[in-house]
């Protein structure tokens, strides 16, 4: 084990309206004292913003269907497996064990597993006040095939919100070893037209560039590739992208 980090932290911000203007500000010391200083300051920043209608918060009545208990209606948070040090040990020394017994696998270049849990309350005034706890644990795998000027690299990883939807050990380092001898001993390909089938690890990151071109700052300021494409059609029309927050343990 070459790194292990525990990280306990808390924080409050604090958003303040007069009139039409606002400020934000925060921090991690909750002593009475610090708290009035952190509210003073605010409301001097506000005094001191530009007005803007538009970021007035919203009446009660209209937040009222979102009272909700979000990490029961969504799945979020994951009570029961409270992770201990223990445990990621032994996760990390799994997936380094059976990623270096696979052939041509000749190093480890990192293997990681981490949890973290997080709190969050709103409130707003004196009308509306809710909570929402989420839940993460990832694992990942970094692995080297051949030797000297040979060598290659790949790596696989896992993400999710209920340690129950985590894939095995066994199925992480065999997918990074899998990867990584892919990778051995490459040979040009011949020219020509063919179908392609584009990894999930890259159609992310085509979708990553796709959600900055369309931003509104970025059309605004000129500077996206799609500023002049407005109501055509980017995608192939059999490519559907939906953008949906209510995906159970999303």
């Amino acid at each position: 084990l070459s790194e292990s980090e525990e990280e306990n932290d808390i924080s409050l911000g604090i958003r303040v309206f007069t009139g039409t203007s606002s400020a934000i500000v925060s921090g991690n010391d909750l002593s009475d004292a610090a708290l009035k200083r952190l509210s003073e300051t605010a409301l001097q920043m506000a005094h001191h913003t530009p007005g803007d209608k538009e970021t007035m918060p919203a009446e009660a009545a209209l937040l009222e269907p979102f009272q909700e208990n979000e990490e029961t209606a969504l799945d979020l948070y994951d009570p029961a497996d409270l992770l201990d040090q223990n445990r990621l040990n032994e996760t990390v020394a799994r997936l380094e064990a059976r990623g270096l017994s696979h052939p041509d696998i000749t190093k480890s270049d990192g293997a990681a597993a981490s949890h973290a849990h997080t709190h969050t309350v709103l409130m707003l005034g004196r009308d509306y006040a809710a909570s929402r706890m989420r839940s993460h644990f990832s694992t990942s795998l970094m692995l080297i095939a051949g030797e000297g000027e040979a060598m290659e690299r790949d790596y696989a990883y896992d993400t999710v919100v209920h340690h129950a939807d985590s894939k095995t050990t066994d199925q992480i380092a065999d997918l990074a070893a899998n990867r990584t001898r892919a990778r051995l001993n490459p040979k040009p390909g011949k020219t020509g037209t063919f179908p392609v089938m584009i990894d999930r690890r890259v159609a992310g990151s085509i979708l990553r560039h796709f959600a900055r071109a369309i931003n509104g700052g970025a059309i605004l300021r000129k500077t996206s590739f799609l500023g002049e494409r407005l109501g055509q059609t980017i995608f192939n029309p059999s490519i559907s992208i939906m953008d949906d927050p209510l995906r159970k343990r999303g």
